[in-house]
């Protein structure tokens, strides 16, 4: 049995856990840290049934905490309900943190007094953990190009264009949060069904308080058939129908959230908002039913399907762009093709 301090851990980890596949690989990547095991504390929020999983966290000092519904809201307001520490540090079931990611994260905090809100850089691995690459690629490049960042709500135009380039929001597990950024706006979480890392980075910049976005690659995210934002599935219009299904509550949520945004942040905030989002309130848009399917637009999308599954949905947002254009859907897709891929590799 591991042993723990008496007074308040640093750091709570908050595993999110709705599926089993990958979870004791997410557990042994939290348990084995460098940081001194009292020093944080392992908090499993789980919607099914494991008597061997719970018996496995609780014999290493871990929580474990059932909630009746799937939804991720639910998940991450009881999580940060029960937790101790003053950092809270998410992960999904399906990623994993890097050996030295808690120590990181409350090097950090340390560091910083002021900070409410530390994000990662990530290493992207397929099924079985092995390394993959092209997934976010570009994204990637240029958060480690770029950062560290230190971010505030008074932000200029300057850093909106950074923070657009950067994704600073992207993937729960690479966030690590003060836990009063969360406490202090439950009715937002409560009211939203999707995009709770960007509420996350909403609502610490409403705090006020620092925003560290770092280079290090900390956590490892994990690219499979299941992942949400991952539609690869089926034939074209099965693509259609399952990318509408995500959207919508994407789209329902950006509303929500971008309301939050304009009263509590600002400007800055405010933009980044509209401008990060605004590939899926098009692409919502345009995959509506009324939606006239090009056969060449059709074909394109299908060979995307194959060749590049796992970035396919990015994909498609930025065709879907294009076709908003006034270029004709062969110049449209000779844009795409140069920006995105070498004449060679893409099949043209």
């Amino acid at each position: 049995m591991w042993l723990q301090k008496l007074g308040n851990p640093d750091v709570s980890v908050v595993i999110n856990s709705h599926r089993r596949e990958y979870v004791r690989r997410a557990l042994a990547s939290v348990f084995d840290q460098s940081l001194e095991r009292s020093a944080y504390e392992v908090l499993l929020v789980k919607s099914y049934r494991d008597a061997e999983i719970e018996s496995e966290v609780r014999e290493r000092g871990g929580v474990v905490l059932d909630v009746e519904r799937r939804e991720l809201g639910p998940k991450l307001l009881h999580g940060a309900r029960v937790s101790r520490g003053r950092i809270i540090s998410f992960l999904d079931d399906d990623d994993e943190f890097m050996p030295e990611k808690l120590e990181e994260v409350l090097l950090a905090f340390q560091r910083h007094p002021s900070l409410v809100y530390y994000h990662n850089s990530q290493e992207f691995v397929d099924r079985d953990g092995k390394p993959i690459s092209g997934f976010r690629e570009n994204w990637r490049r240029a958060t480690e190009k770029k950062g560290p960042l230190r971010v505030t709500r008074r932000m200029g135009a300057a850093t909106v264009n950074l923070l657009l380039q950067m994704d600073p929001q992207f993937n729960l597990s690479s966030i690590a949060v003060d836990r009063r950024v969360i406490l202090e706006n439950t009715h937002l979480y409560q009211e939203i069904p999707r995009m709770f890392d960007m509420a996350t980075f909403q609502c610490a910049l409403a705090s006020g308080g620092l925003l560290l976005l770092d280079t290090k690659r900390l956590t490892r995210y994990r690219v499979h058939e299941n992942n949400i934002s991952v539609v690869t599935r089926g034939g074209y219009k099965d693509f259609i129908a399952q990318t509408i299904a995500f959207l919508e509550p994407v789209v329902q949520s950006y509303k929500t959230i971008n309301d939050f945004s304009r009263e509590n942040v600002g400007d800055g905030g405010a933009r980044f908002m509209e401008n990060r989002c605004l590939e899926d309130l098009l692409a919502l848009e345009i995959l509506s039913p009324r939606m006239n399917s090009h056969e060449l637009v059709k074909n394109v999308l299908d060979y995307f399907r194959v060749a590049y599954p796992s970035t396919f949905v990015h994909q498609m947002k930025m065709l879907t762009l294009l076709t908003l254009s006034r270029l004709s859907p062969s110049a449209a897709l000779s844009v795409y093709s140069r920006r995105h891929f070498r004449l060679a590799d893409s099949g043209f």
